[in-house]
């Protein structure tokens, strides 16, 4: 089963090691129990696009995906997708709305789509749920997530560690990222303070 998040997260070795010494310090079944709810999301979220999970391919569900970028700020099922990824047909698609909007923004391909967002999402997740393990201790879950590459994940875009793993949604449109009009000044703050409108008291 650590080879399943593994995957998810990158499919590197270090990773793998260091899941699998997560595993030896809970001695129970946390990592089954984190891959049944990725899928029963990840399944959730494809029944909301109108496919079946027992029965579509990785292009249907990217194209179903990019289809709903335009409304992923207000769509319901990515409320609470932040860590999920699925590997489907050797293809693994991240469900963080962000992943889906700049995939959207670039019009990236199938197999050159991000999941950068996702896997530092699934990063926050399994750290935040070893951490608060009976079992465990704090210090060691940081040094064993972050000698196996698991907190590069998390902080991948540049932002510091966190216990959660909020999110500023961008909006999508059809407009690509890079096509930002330009040569329009910012109108500049008048400076000084305003006159008050108060009268000065007579003596």
């Amino acid at each position: 089963m650590p080879r399943s998040l593994s995957r998810l997260l990158g499919d590197d070795s270090k990773q793998r090691l260091a899941l699998n010494e997560l595993q030896r310090m809970t001695r129970d079944d946390s990592d089954v129990r984190l891959i049944a709810e990725i899928l029963a999301r990840a399944h959730s979220i494809i029944r909301s696009l109108g496919l079946d999970p027992g029965d579509t391919t990785a292009e249907e569900v990217y194209q179903a995906l990019q289809a709903i970028a335009p409304r992923a700020e207000n769509w319901a099922p990515f409320k609470a997708s932040d860590w999920v990824l699925l590997d489907i047909d050797g293809q693994v698609i991240s469900f963080h709305p962000v992943d889906v909007i700049d995939n959207y923004h670039h019009q990236l391909p199938l197999g050159q789509h991000q999941t950068s967002r996702g896997r530092r999402g699934l990063g926050f997740e399994i750290a935040r749920r070893y951490k608060d393990h009976p079992k465990t201790h704090n210090s060691t879950v940081e040094r064993v997530v972050c000698e196996g590459g698991i907190c590069y994940i998390a902080s991948a875009v540049g932002e510091p560690v966190k216990s959660e793993s909020p999110f500023q949604l961008p909006v999508a449109s059809s407009k690509p990222k890079n096509c930002k009009s330009a040569g329009t000044p910012l109108k500049s703050k008048k400076s000084g303070s305003k006159k008050s409108n108060k009268k000065p008291s007579k003596t």
